[in-house]
């Protein structure tokens, strides 16, 4: 994961989501609270649809093991992604309001809700 990056709030009420911190660390937000996982870490995101999201707040790249069970969403990204070489990562760019009704719409059809990125904010 590059620094300063992560994905947005989501959630997902069919599946487990779970990740190991194999270098570096990120912030771990969610309805429940928010925690730093830092190298060594596993985080558990229940089956159930708690909104989460998680970001590399470091000025240096983070290296995540992550799963999610049953076996699917590969192909959320696959649809969504663009692909890059390994170790490479594309650059940052604002979304436009299109592409946000598209990956909204994308991630729904793969049982996920995508919220506003400042979502956990107003709670």
């Amino acid at each position: 994961m590059p620094p300063q990056n992560g994905p947005g709030p989501h959630s997902h009420a069919d599946f487990y989501e779970s990740f190991y911190v194999v270098d570096g660390e990120v912030n771990v937000y969610s309805e429940a609270g928010s925690y730093t996982a830092k190298k060594g870490s596993f985080v558990v995101v229940p089956k159930g649809g708690i909104i989460h999201y998680f970001k590399n707040v470091s000025d240096k790249t983070a290296q995540l093991l992550c799963t999610v069970v049953p076996a699917g969403l590969e192909e959320f990204f696959e649809e969504i992604g663009d692909p890059v070489a390994a170790g490479e990562f594309l650059p940052p760019s604002p979304m436009s309001p299109e592409s946000i009704e598209n990956l909204q719409a994308t991630a729904l059809k793969y049982g996920q809700v995508v919220y506003p990125p400042d979502f956990l904010n107003q709670k």
